[in-house]
């Protein structure tokens, strides 16, 4: 498994159901919302280190190997998007992050089992 640099960067992982449950808020409160941009985001952060060792703890059957590639040119290491707009109409996600992982994964094998079948 590569990961680019140290690993620490850090991320925003956000589930798709709390991005469309934003975007139907954003969508019922047209009337002052379009034109607007507006920042959905989780408030979990997670380095991408600690993502890949939850991914093999969690989901290896195999010994996995992390290889760290060159860093990324450019990369912005600290992304913390602010949320308090969208927050101030009443968004807050509610996914919790290993749930996500675990429904991302359950999506990918039957996904993967389709594309078998």
């Amino acid at each position: 498994m590569s990961v680019y640099g140290t690993g620490e960067q850090i991320r925003c992982f956000t589930y798709v159901t709390d991005v469309v449950e934003a975007n139907l808020l954003l969508l019922k409160e047209a009337h002052t919302t379009t034109g607007e941009i507006y920042n959905v985001a989780s408030k979990t952060r997670i380095s991408v280190k600690e993502l890949t060792h939850k991914l093999i703890e969690k989901y290896a059957t195999t010994k996995i190997e992390v290889i760290h590639e060159k860093p990324r040119r450019g990369e912005n290491l600290r992304p913390i998007p602010d949320t308090s707009k969208i927050e101030a109409l009443g968004f807050k996600s509610r996914m919790p992050f290993d749930e996500g992982l675990d429904r991302t994964k359950d999506w990918i094998l039957d996904d993967m089992r389709e594309e078998m079948s």
